[in-house]
């Protein structure tokens, strides 16, 4: 064994004395988030960030003026059935926020285990304490079932990376813990499976550090998971009704017509005009069907006008990819321009000699890995409550993977104020500052807009109870 082999297991074992503690409190860590959420939302102004929630719980509870029922669409077989029946046992409680806030403050904890782990062996890493304060405030003020599932998911692959780059800290509890972790995926996938199996690309990494013989047991673990994911999905294919599965077809055209690049049409008002008049639309039938998502006739909306707008797409002057990605980065220029100096700063403030790292090749494979799937979603589809939990999932990665062997001290933040500081320094605190500011700014937009949202819905309370006659509601 060389000398350098030597001193890289001999400094990985130092960082196990100030380590061995932390993963024992996993349990406490979960427990205390889910207590510090729940606090959250009771205090604060909380609302739901889309629409889509508040018309799941309306469908599932019944208070929309039908009668409860297990349709919606984008949960899975085993949640839209549970929360049924509990909706049906206790109709006055809560259970889809409860179980929302519980998924987030999950992901949300599951992620501060991880950066207190980083930071424990690179005290320097503290200064991403208030950006994960700040994403913890701006994930619980606005709730919406796919962002906590995937802050969950991706705090679960960033808990399995861990483990791979730091084995001997959960050699204690590692089957206990590890089951605790595929058990929240499961719950993730419940949420969102279609998203959630598609965002496995990000997990991409964790082969990287993963030897042979534990690579064999991840994939059997995330075959297992799978293997509950497709069992739901066979569980609602063999109980709907056939009337259920055409709906289910039309609701994916939906989903393809205004999420998917297929369904885009030009920026110009003719361009719309052109592809709607092949549906038999106007421009109003456009935005109608666009903000009524489960909006299905056998007039407008419906599978063969879906597919007569789709098809119109195609051949029509539709905008380019290049205009597609810029307006995406356009509508989460405050998340990019808060995240990524971040994620700079933290590359920056690594050890001089980071390039004799000796897994540098890795982490550089790994930082492709992660990038190349989030620049194709700024081309396919990116918005503001998917690209968070992204970019704080690349940022936690980034900072997991900050190379803890280089030095046989590890340098406080205060060694870090008192010694010179040199070019790198300067440019790293430079991008915290800037990026300080940019998480700030967006901090405020969001929590006026919520402000807002909570005045006007108070407000049409207000309206409701003034009538004479009950309101009619209307499931769309």
């Amino acid at each position: 064994m060389s000398s350098r082999t030597i001193d890289l297991v001999d400094s990985e074992w130092r960082d196990l004395s100030l380590l061995q503690r932390l993963p024992g409190r996993l349990k406490n860590w979960l427990l205390v988030g889910v207590a510090a959420g729940f606090l959250f939302v009771w205090i604060m102004p909380v609302t739901y960030e889309v629409a889509d929630d508040i018309g799941a719980q309306m469908i599932l509870a019944g208070d929309d003026g039908f009668a409860a029922a297990a349709e919606v669409p984008f949960l899975s077989w085993t949640f839209n059935h549970s929360f049924y029946l509990l909706y049906q046992a206790a109709p006055a409680v809560p259970w889809y926020g409860i179980l929302l806030v519980t998924t987030q403050a999950l992901g949300l904890s599951l992620l501060g285990f991880c950066l207190a782990s980083s930071i424990s062996h690179r005290r320097w890493l503290a200064c991403l304490i208030p950006f994960f304060l700040a994403f913890a405030y701006q994930s619980l003020l606005t709730l919406t079932f796919t962002k906590a599932a995937l802050t969950l998911e991706f705090a679960v692959f960033a808990f399995l990376l861990l483990q791979r780059l730091h084995p001997h800290q959960f050699n204690k509890n590692k089957w206990t813990q590890q089951k605790v972790a595929l058990g929240l995926l499961i719950l993730a996938l419940l949420w969102r499976w279609k998203l959630g199996l598609l965002c496995f690309v990000f997990a991409a990494p964790l082969l990287l550090f993963t030897s042979k013989k534990l690579r064999r047991v991840l994939i059997i673990n995330l075959f297992l998971v799978l293997t509950v994911v497709a069992i739901d999905r066979s569980l609602d294919r063999l109980t709907r009704p056939p009337a259920w599965q055409e709906y289910m077809s039309f609701y994916s055209l939906r989903a393809e017509l205004f999420d998917m690049p297929s369904g885009r049409v030009g920026e110009r008002p003719t361009d719309l005009s052109a592809v709607t008049t092949a549906a038999n639309w106007t421009a109003d039938d456009y935005e109608l069907i666009r903000n009524s998502w489960m909006l299905h006739d056998q007039r407008l909306a419906n599978s063969h006008s879906f597919q007569r707008f789709l098809t119109a797409a195609k051949t029509a002057d539709a905008s380019s990819s290049w205009k597609q990605t810029v307006g995406h980065l356009r509508d989460n220029a405050l998340l990019l321009f808060t995240f990524l100096p971040l994620i700079l700063a933290v590359v920056l403030l690594q050890s001089r000699d980071a390039l004799a790292d000796p897994l540098l090749s890795k982490k550089l494979w790994a930082a492709l890995l992660l990038g190349a799937p989030f620049l194709f979603l700024t081309y396919f589809r990116l918005v503001p409550r998917i690209a968070m939990p992204i970019l704080f999932y690349i940022l936690t990665v980034f900072a997991l993977l900050v190379r803890s062997s280089d030095q046989k001290s590890k340098p406080s933040l205060q060694s870090w104020f008192s010694d010179k500081a040199n070019v790198r320094q300067v440019l790293a605190i430079m991008l915290l500052t800037l990026s300080g500011w940019q998480c700030f700014q967006l901090l405020r937009v969001q929590t006026n807009v919520v402000l807002v949202r909570r005045g006007n819905l108070l407000a049409g309370e207000v309206v409701i109870d003034k009538l004479k006659k009950p309101a009619t509601l209307i499931r769309l």
